[in-house]
C-alpha cells in the first residue's frame, strides 16, 4: 500500500475496506476448498465474523497510528493486547451465532483454526499499515523526515519542524520542551514544533542558557517557573507562568524548593 503524494498514509477507512475484502475472499476460497458441503459464498456467520474482525482491525490501526512516533516495543505490545481481546470477541461472536441459529457444524478445533488464520491476516495488515505510515513519515512531504541544519558555534536557537517548514526558535523564545516518542516538542509563546533530538542532548546545549532539566520528559526555562508544589500523592510538580504543570524529579524538585526558600520574600 503506497502512501499518497502528500506523504500521508492510506486513509483508515480505505485500509478497513481492503481488509474486509481480502479476508472475505480468502475465507470464502478456503470454505470452497473444504471437503464439507454445502458451500455458501454468502454465509451469514462468515460475513458477521469478517465484519466484526474488520472493526477490530480498524481499532488496532487507529491506536497504532496514534502511537506512530513511539518506540516499537510498546507498539507491538499494544497490537498483541488488541489481538488477544479481538480473538476472544470473535470466538464469542461465532459461537454465539451457532447458538442462536442452532448450528453445531464447527467444533472448537475448527473455530481455533479459523481464529489462527484471521490473526495471521490481522498481523499482516497491521505490518502493512505500519510500513505505509513509517514510509509517509520519512517521505519528502513530511517535515519530520528533514534533518535540522547543524547548529553553528554560538548559535542561540533551535530549528524545529512546524507547519511543513523549518522554523528558527531563539533560546529566549522557548518556554519548555517535552519528550514525544523519539522527538522533542519545543514550546514557545506562538506555538510548538518538533525536533528530532533527545532531551539529554538538548539539556547539555540549553543548560548554559538558563534552562533546567526537570524530569526525564521535560525541560523548561528557570525564569518561567512560577511555583513548585507537592501533589496529594507526594510527587512534586512545577507550575509555569502560563499555568502549565510539569513533572519534576525528586532531586531537582528539592533543589528548586531550597532555592525558593533562600530567596528573600518580596
Amino acid at each position: 500500500m503506497r502512501p499518497s503524494q502528500e506523504g500521508k498514509p492510506p486513509r483508515l477507512a480505505v485500509m478497513m475496506a481492503l481488509f474486509w475484502s481480502a479476508t472475505y475472499v480468502l475465507f470464502t476460497v478456503r470454505a470452497a476448498l473444504l471437503p464439507v458441503p454445502p458451500f455458501d459464498p454468502l454465509s451469514s456467520k462468515r460475513l458477521l465474523a469478517i465484519s466484526v474482525g474488520t472493526l477490530i482491525c480498524g481499532a488496532a490501526l487507529a491506536a497504532l497510528r496514534r502511537s506512530a512516533r513511539q518506540a516499537w516495543l510498546p507498539r507491538i505490545g499494544l497490537a498483541v493486547l488488541i489481538s488477544a481481546g479481538g480473538a476472544a470477541l470473535l470466538l464469542l461472536v461465532r459461537s454465539g451465532f451457532d447458538d442462536i441459529v442452532g448450528a453445531d457444524d464447527d467444533t472448537l478445533a475448527d473455530e481455533g483454526r479459523w481464529l489462527l488464520m484471521w490473526l495471521g491476516y490481522f498481523f499482516a495488515w497491521l505490518a502493512l499499515d505500519a510500513a505505509a505510515v513509517s514510509r509517509a513519515l520519512r517521505g519528502t512531504g513530511d517535515p519530520l523526515a528533514l534533518a535540522a541544519p547543524p547548529l553553528p558555534a554560538g548559535e542561540q536557537a533551535l530549528w524545529v519542524h512546524r507547519n511543513q517548514q523549518l522554523v528558527r526558535l531563539p533560546f529566549d523564545a522557548i518556554e519548555r520542551i517535552e519528550a514525544e516518542g523519539n522527538y522533542a516538542r519545543v514550546h514557545s509563546a506562538d506555538g510548538s514544533g518538533l525536533l528530532r533530538a533527545s532531551l539529554a542532548q538538548l539539556d547539555s546545549q540549553l543548560a548554559p542558557a538558563g534552562f533546567v532539566r526537570l524530569h526525564r520528559s521535560a525541560i523548561c526555562r528557570r525564569d518561567r517557573i512560577a511555583a513548585v508544589r507537592r501533589k496529594r500523592s507526594g510527587a512534586l510538580i512545577v507550575v509555569l507562568q502560563d499555568g502549565t504543570e510539569l513533572p519534576v524529579g525528586r532531586t531537582i524538585g528539592q533543589q528548586l524548593l531550597d532555592e525558593a526558600r533562600r530567596r528573600p520574600s518580596a
